[in-house]
């Protein structure tokens, strides 16, 4: 699979690199020979700047997000649609899948351009990929 990160948790295997301000359905997904549950957050290197993920329901009525997770900002689309902002991704093992690959397509909002680290945090091991985010 193609995508940023050495594995089991990629993102953006297609599409353009992440910018300043919301991407829309940045692509995230697991490699299948991980079954495990997944913590995923971002954080800018060189500055206190968090990457949050946005989540909405699919009948675009009550937002959606994740329990347990604290609310970082909620914030209206494009399409009028509140999007509930959280600084963490939980990903569990009922995600959606894509064949044997758990994916997913949320909103990730990073607030300034410069380079970030994205950390997912598994059962045994840590991965972090570092990119450059671009002003919008």
């Amino acid at each position: 699979m193609v995508g940023r990160g050495k594995g089991p948790f990629r993102f953006g295997p297609y599409g353009p690199p992440l910018i300043v301000g919301d991407n829309n359905k940045t692509p995230w997904a697991v490699d299948p020979n991980y079954a495990g549950l997944l913590l995923v957050r971002g954080q800018r290197l060189d500055a206190h700047d968090q990457v949050t993920f946005g989540f909405w329901p699919t009948g675009f009525g009550t937002p959606a997000q994740q329990p347990g997770v604290p609310v970082a900002m909620t914030r209206q689309d494009s399409e009028g649609r509140t999007v509930v902002y959280q600084a963490e991704l939980d990903i569990g093992a009922d995600a959606d899948r894509a064949g044997p690959f758990r994916v997913g397509a949320q909103m990730w909002s990073v607030p300034a351009a410069g380079c970030y680290a994205i950390q997912a945090d598994g059962a045994n091991f840590t991965e972090v990929t570092i990119v450059k985010v671009g002003a919008a």
